[in-house]
């Protein structure tokens, strides 16, 4: 038996009355888990970034596990019932759930993800460039982290490369001077931090598609984010 602390990514329907949640575990990194719907079940167990405990066998041999106990850990008291923090919450899920579907072992990810979220179940405001920045920070636990030490004004951010410039890059992958000058703050302020950095919504639209395009060069393949849609409409 395995016990795990864990973060569900996103779930998926199985059957009329099953459901297949992917999560996130200090354990095993992502895994597989089938349960059933049925009023013993809280829906809260299959919503995208609810921290849960988990108990399961581990058996040769198996794709998709049925858990031996699953609660949830940490109730959210804002992310599921706030819109704007709710669209945050799916389009990270689905996001999450795609860059970490391979991730061994998440003992300090599953940490660092439940600390990140708490900050924004817990935000009154402030947190319009959540979901940015933490995906840029996010890098760091996967070998692709900018590194912000090298920026110099007026340098270029080579996404191909994962560095700062100082010549434009002869490729359409790379951030704009003054695109460029945001990331280092973005990865430098704490998440209370980022009312420093005034983004409008063209703005942050931008900053959006950057990040995606920059983990679709470094994680290949990243399939189109159904969820993308939704955020924007509620965020702009």
């Amino acid at each position: 038996m395995i016990e795990s602390r864990g973060i569900v990514l996103n779930a998926v329907k199985y059957s009329d009355d099953k459901v297949i949640i992917n999560v996130l575990t200090q354990a095993q990194g992502t895994v597989g888990f089938v349960l059933r719907r049925n009023k013993r079940t809280t829906p809260a167990v299959w919503q995208p970034l609810t921290v849960v405990n988990i108990i399961w066998h581990d058996g040769p041999g198996k794709a998709l596990i049925k858990p031996h106990e699953l609660s949830v850990a940490r109730p959210w008291r804002n992310i599921p019932y706030v819109p704007h923090k709710a669209a945050i919450a799916l389009f990270l899920g689905e996001f999450l759930g795609h860059v970490l579907r391979q991730e061994p072992r998440g003992d300090e990810l599953v940490q660092w993800l439940e600390m990140s979220l708490a900050w924004l179940d817990e935000a009154e405001s402030g947190y319009a460039n959540f979901h940015i920045a933490m995906l840029f920070r996010l890098s760091r636990f996967l070998g692709f982290e900018p590194n912000v030490s090298d920026y110099t004004e007026g340098a270029f951010f080579d996404l191909r490369a994962a560095e700062f410039v100082t010549a434009r890059p002869m490729h359409n992958d790379c951030l704009t001077e003054d695109e460029a000058a945001v990331l280092p703050r973005l990865m430098r302020l704490g998440y209370a931090g980022m009312r420093r950095v005034r983004l409008n919504s063209d703005a942050r639209q931008r900053m959006l598609q950057v990040v995606i395009q920059y983990y679709r060069l470094h994680v290949p393949p990243l399939p189109d984010i159904k969820s993308l849609a939704v955020l924007h409409d509620v965020l702009h």
